[in-house]
């Protein structure tokens, strides 16, 4: 990957092509990124999810989740989400925060998924429900079921990006205006 991190618009192309690839490329240094919401009492609340889909024109990113995720709850009393991204082989740190929006799994999708990839819509057992051992999921049959599938879409309407060079550390942060439809940029001490 040629990257140019001296322009902003050499960052941005960098932080875009690593999230595009990330959607297509299960092997892709951003397909598992960190997200974060905002749990009603107790603050921040973090976990790895796979990158499903990144749309530049849209400044989107897609997540795929089961219905009964606590991320889902937190989303609902809170859409304001960040997700990180960590490039170790080009020392390339991004934090994208937006907003983020549920919507059902289409059923093109669900049809295209593996049997072993409906394990993780089943309704029994549900996310985060008590088990009595280590052992004991592997006693409880999963019952996949289509309605459980639904997709996170987060809205970016920011994007912090710090490149760890040898020479010198480069930061530059990206900020959508409320319309939408242009960024600004600028660079800033990392």
């Amino acid at each position: 990957m040629s990257d140019d991190f001296t322009t902003h618009e050499g960052v941005s192309d960098a932080i875009w092509s690593r999230l595009i690839e990330a959607g297509d490329n299960p092997k892709a240094p951003a397909r598992h990124v960190t997200l974060a919401t905002m749990r009603a009492t107790t603050g921040p609340a973090a976990r790895l999810v796979v990158l499903r889909g990144a749309h530049r024109a849209q400044a989107t990113l897609a997540f795929y989740t089961h219905a009964h995720s606590t991320k889902l709850t937190e989303i609902a009393k809170d859409p304001n989400v960040e997700v990180l991204v960590w490039d170790p082989d080009a020392m390339f740190q991004v934090r994208l925060s937006g907003r983020a929006r549920v919507s059902d799994g289409p059923d093109e999708l669900w049809d295209d998924m593996s049997d072993d990839e409906h394990q993780n819509y089943a309704f029994n057992p549900s996310p985060g429900a008590p088990l009595l051992d280590a052992e004991h999921l592997m006693h409880m049959p999963p019952m996949p079921d289509p309605s459980l599938f639904k997709i996170i879409t987060v809205e970016i309407m920011r994007m912090d990006a710090v490149q760890l060079g040898r020479d010198v550390h480069r930061r530059v942060v990206f900020a959508r205006d409320p319309d939408a439809k242009s960024w600004q940029s600028a660079w800033i001490v990392p």
